[in-house]
């Protein structure tokens, strides 16, 4: 479960099958700054720990699934990566 409102869900959602974002809608939301110019926070503060283990809840009580395996790799990076891993295990002591 993800509780944010400075960045966009989208970006920082969990990965896997059983995954939930909790948001609290405000129009300056996502606003990617470090430092809330708001005293308030409404996109934070909107968010209850109520809210919180609602959602945990759900997920919990939802039948298990096998997560998504991840995409395959581009072509050629496969065998990029493994000519570093052979670099590193020949000069590795």
């Amino acid at each position: 479960v993800l509780f944010s409102g400075t960045n966009s869900a989208l970006q920082w959602r969990p990965w896997g099958a059983q995954v939930a974002v909790v948001r609290h809608e405000v129009p300056c939301s996502p606003c990617h700054r470090h430092r809330c110019p708001w005293i308030e926070h409404p996109c934070m503060s909107g968010i209850s720990p109520l809210d919180v283990m609602a959602r945990i809840e759900s997920l919990l009580s939802r039948p298990t699934t096998t997560p998504p395996q991840p995409a395959p790799a581009a072509p050629g990076a496969r065998s990029a990566l493994a000519a570093e891993l052979a670099k590193l295990t020949r000069s590795a002591p």
